[in-house]
């Protein structure tokens, strides 16, 4: 399974060392960012297309949170 959503890269191989799990890789090239986690091969291929998203949301809320953050700082400060 191969997808794009949000400018990040979505992949799932089956796990090396856990015969029932599959590996999730999300990449993103924009900043170079790589982030992987496991579901087991029971879930559907829409569950674990949900939870890639829901991880993918949460990197870009956390994202745009750390940018107005140092806005707001550079700003005070005057840098």
């Amino acid at each position: 399974m191969k997808l794009n959503y949000k400018g990040w890269l979505i992949s799932a191989t089956p796990s090396p060392n856990h015969e029932s799990d599959w590996d999730i890789t999300l990449e993103n090239y924009g900043n170079g960012r790589t982030h992987s986690f496991k579901v087991p091969n029971t879930i559907t291929l829409k569950l674990a297309e949900d939870r890639a998203f829901t991880k993918v949301d949460e990197f870009e809320r956390t994202e745009a949170n750390i940018q107005r953050v140092d806005a707001q700082v550079k700003k005070y400060w005057g840098k």
